[in-house]
């Protein structure tokens, strides 16, 4: 990189680093350190999480997927997100875990069953968050090194030492910094920062690569894969390896619906009706993104096969010559690409970009799993909570600890598969169980701690038979999401079997999701429902809904529906005028440049109401009321912080 490309990252790392500074005078409580005192708007929360969902691993990840499944994989994406959107309107686990006003998910656990399945759930949760953690740092760093073209080694005090563990111990160092100074506020408001620069870089970069494509040679390109592999004709992809029809239909299943995301960016929320919102508010985030994800391999798939670009391509060979893994030089394959056509003056944005993406990405990590470790897997073993400052340095030591064991395991942890498919294993083994108890929990008033307890041996075991399997057996035939599938299908059967033979009572749910007389009052939402309006009570729209909300959400109806129906004619089209892979690819140019405009209008909205969120965030947590009591601490089934108001109403029973 140029001089002028170190001045782009820098700057926007200063910007990022008194952002981070700024918010230190804010955290002055427990629930202010780990969810924001509940203080964050709906932007924040979808800005927040989509940050997290971008960092620099998973970025290299979806390039991955969509380098080997191409437009296929988008295809048959296609006909599962409506039925994706469904839940995403009805805020599907995400509105109920947020009226539960729980810390972390293993404390809904106690209060849904006991204390014993929170401590059980707080090890394994943490067990599993540091094992797909701990990578995060190497991937990071090798990119770093590959793309700015940084030296093997670095002079150090007369010492020459390798260059990615001085990489890593400065990223990690970085990350460590942000979650000090401000916990939860100092976390979501750089990743709400760096997710609305992250947004205009790949959305630049998406035209730029539309603009550098010879479509012509793309045609050619993909005319030419092999009978099973094509990367634009869905229904000849079939033998494409791990990203292909099941992995679409797979995914519906475990992201829209059983492995939804409870973190501190839902319980952040100022109530259930901004998270819910914020949910909806994802689809319309990310459709630049989506454009960026895809577009890019997808070029770099054209760009490293065909003549008209073997400039590039023996480029990118010659740079990838330098690793001798194999999975490592497939991770890094479209980056390299990136960098090779990119002008010279933009590739510091670029960097600047998978900078704050990984940021954003191990300050979440650092913040989820280490306050999950004190929260989850110290607290319930003892008698009697921390006090307040106490607590605070308890969560922060555990941030240290794990931000060392990252850095360890990295240098150490030798890359064998893909890695969306690495995580996924992962999950099977630790959090394939979690999806059961958490739905479970929530919706079903039957379940049981000997349901959650079975749920939870089925589909760890399960899982961990399917990640060894994958280590040690070559070309290993369940692969792909099949094993988190499996496992969550063991899970889920061992869940609902033991909790009908040992219910006897029903779970007080409304006590449980604070309802009816067990309502905070600050929380209180209005959910009348329009008597006349029949969609409005199927939708559960209440008068909580304001004019704006509405457009919103039936707004983000419209793409889905249209992507879908497009996806249906090409496929009618197909099977009676037998479409060339050439009808394919003109489909795909014109999908993609709608989405490419779509993702451009919704760039510059959610910029704009990233910062008016910002600006309320600052002024609430200046006045807000902080409660000692709302630790996490759990009493009987409630949480320590509501037994003022279950005084008041005269209700304290288990």
């Amino acid at each position: 990189m140029l001089v002028i490309d170190w001045i782009v990252v820098a700057i926007i790392f200063l910007a990022v680093l008194y952002a981070a500074y700024t918010t230190r005078k804010y955290t002055r409580s427990v629930a202010d350190f780990l969810v924001a005192g509940r203080c964050a708007k709906r932007y924040l929360m979808t800005l927040g999480a989509g940050a997290v969902g971008v960092g620099a691993m998973v970025v290299m990840s979806w390039f991955q997927m969509y380098y080997k499944g191409g437009f296929s994989l988008v295809w048959f994406g296609s006909l599962t997100a409506p039925i994706a959107f469904i839940f995403l309107i009805y805020g599907w686990v995400v509105v109920r875990y947020r009226e539960t006003r729980v810390l972390t998910p293993a404390q809904l656990f106690e209060v849904r069953y006991n204390r014993s399945f929170r401590k059980t759930m707080g090890i394994v949760g943490f067990l599993g968050g540091i094992m797909a953690a701990g990578i995060i740092p190497g991937v990071a760093a090798r990119f770093f090194i590959a793309f700015c073209g940084l030296p093997d080694q670095i002079p150090v005090l007369g010492l020459s030492l390798p260059m990615m563990p001085v990489v890593m111990f400065v990223l990690l160092g970085v990350g460590m910094l942000f979650v000090f100074w401000g916990g939860q506020i100092g976390v979501l408001v750089t990743d709400v920062i760096q997710k609305m620069f992250l947004s205009i870089v790949f959305i630049s970069i998406a035209f730029l690569f539309v603009y550098k494509l010879n479509w012509t040679a793309a045609v050619e390109v993909f005319e030419s894969d092999p009978a099973g592999y094509s990367v634009v004709n869905p229904f000849d992809s079939m033998k494409i390896k791990g990203f292909n029809v099941w992995f679409a239909v797979l995914g519906l299943f475990i992201y829209s619906f059983y492995n939804r995301t409870c973190n501190a960016n839902t319980q952040s929320t100022k109530n259930a009706h901004e998270a819910r919102m914020g949910n909806i508010l994802t689809f319309w985030a990310e459709i630049g993104s989506w454009s960026f994800y895809v577009l890019v391999p997808m070029s770099a798939y054209v760009m490293m096969r065909h003549e008209y670009y073997s400039p590039i391509a023996d480029s990118v060979q010659g740079l990838l010559a330098g690793f001798d893994n194999k999975a490592v030089q497939s991770q890094l394959t479209v980056p390299m690409v990136i960098r090779s056509v990119l002008p010279a003056g933009t590739l510091g944005f670029f960097a600047a970009a998978m900078l704050a993406a990984f940021i954003s990405t191990v300050d979440s990590t650092l913040h989820r799993i280490g306050t999950s470790f004190i929260q989850d897997a110290v607290m319930p073993f003892r008698k009697t909570p921390f006090s307040p400052k106490t607590h605070l340095w308890m969560l922060k030591g555990s941030m240290v600890a794990l931000a060392i064991f990252m850095f360890i395991f990295s240098l150490f942890y030798n890359h064998v598969q893909d890695l969306v498919l690495f995580l996924s294993g992962i999950g099977a083994i630790f959090s394939s169980s979690w999806g059961a108890s958490i739905i479970g929990g929530l919706y079903w008033k039957k379940g049981t701690t000997a349901g959650a307890f079975a749920g939870l041996i089925c589909g760890s075991i399960s899982g961990l038979v399917f990640f060894v399997l994958a280590q040690t057996v070559e070309n290993f035939a369940i692969g792909g999401l099949w094993p988190y599938f499996i496992s969550a299908m063991c899970a889920i059967t061992g869940y609902i079997t033991l909790s009908l033979l040992t219910c006897k009572k029903n779970f007080n749910m409304d006590k449980l999701l604070h309802r009816g007389k067990y309502a905070i009052e600050e929380e209180k939402i209005q959910v009348r429902h329009h008597k006349q309006n029949w969609l409005y009570k199927k939708l559960n729209i209440g008068d909580e809904f304001t004019r704006t909300d509405k457009v919103i959400l039936f707004g983000a109806q419209i793409w889905p529906i249209v992507f879908a129906i497009g996806s249906i004619t090409m496929a009618i089209c197909y099977f009676t005028l037998d479409l060339s892979r050439e009808a394919w690819v003109k489909f795909w140019y014109g999908f993609m440049a709608v989405q490419l405009v779509f993702g451009l209008a919704t760039t510059i909205w959610f910029t704009i109401g990233g910062c008016s969120n910002l600006r309320s965030l600052y002024k609430d947590l200046k006045t807000a009321k902080r409660n000692d009591l709302d630790d996490g601490w759990v009493e009987g089934h409630h949480n320590r912080e509501d037994e003022q108001m279950l005084e008041t109403i005269g209700d304290q029973t288990d």
